[in-house]
């Protein structure tokens, strides 16, 4: 099987696994190694592969950079495969890859390919989560940051909730339409996040359907409850938890701004379209 190994030589791994190493693990893959350069580059080298007619693909990194690689591949006939070598690990940690390289490698070599739905968000693809609201705010303020970081996360989210105020949402899915308030709105092809943060455990990426999260305003005193609840996939026992489950929805929030895809901030205007695309990515999994 012809593959390339897209690297983010910043991750790591590269180190610890040598490319001689990788040869000999992927046995039955004729491999070539391309280390990425630059923010996008992975994307290119995807993009170039599938044109060249590569069966697989294996990015090793983090979430940006499985991200960027999956978008070039739905819908064709490359194979991903996921080694996962950043902080979140969202979509590999709820396909259950391993988080050890050597592991995630042996997977990918016994070659059992499924496929998983990804979602779209005015034309922009995601394949674990996206929305708006405060997980949004956080996310543009990191986006602005020249230092990353666990304390600089950790102010980040600190300094954006004493300061936001919940928006009020029309949301359609189908002929029902839900009207609220929200502290925040999250569409989920997967249960989480990353980190194991579980802000829909009953989603499932090859159902075909979003879960659509929304969380109500919350009192300050009620927020380290629901903080306990999203990390032990209790989260839909909060009092201020809805979900939608659906195909496709639309969301109309009071205004622009940021929306998050996959934890990376963009701006987009007050009406956002929302759909699944069902079985669109080939990958190598358990």
């Amino acid at each position: 099987m012809k593959a390339i190994i897209i690297i983010n030589p910043k991750s790591g791994v590269g180190k610890q696994l040598p490319v001689r190493t990788m040869r000999d693990m992927l046995v039955g893959f004729d491999i070539t190694l391309h280390p990425t350069e630059y923010a996008g580059h992975a994307a290119e080298i995807a993009r170039q592969a599938v044109g060249r007619q590569i069966e697989a693909v294996i990015a090793i990194g983090g979430d940006g950079t499985i991200n960027e690689v999956a978008g070039e591949l739905t819908g064709t006939a490359a194979v991903l495969g996921i080694v996962p070598a950043g902080s979140g690990n969202g979509l590999a940690r709820h396909l259950h890859i391993p988080l050890n390289a050597n592991a995630a490698l042996q997977l990918i070599a016994r070659k059992k390919i499924t496929e998983i739905d990804y979602g779209i968000i005015n034309e922009h693809k995601f394949f674990c989560t996206c929305g708006m609201g405060y997980d949004a705010e956080v996310s543009e303020k990191v986006r602005r940051q020249t230092h990353r970081g666990k304390w600089m996360y950790a102010r980040t989210i600190w300094q954006t909730l004493g300061n936001y105020r919940p928006e009020h949402y029309r949301i359609t899915a189908g002929e029902t339409v839900y009207e609220t308030a929200a502290f925040a709105v999250t569409c989920a092809n997967a249960s989480q996040y990353g980190n194991n943060a579980y802000i829909a455990p009953y989603a499932d990426v090859r159902d075909g359907l979003l879960n659509t999260v929304v969380i109500k305003p919350l009192k300050k005193r009620e927020i380290p409850v629901a903080i306990i609840r999203l990390f032990t996939k209790k989260l839909h026992r909060q009092p201020e938890f809805m979900e939608i489950v659906a195909p496709k929805l639309s969301i109309e929030r009071e205004n622009a701004g940021p929306i998050h895809i996959d934890g990376d901030a963009i701006e987009e205007g007050k009406i956002v379209h929302i759909e699944v695309v069902s079985r669109g990515l080939k990958i190598f999994g358990i």
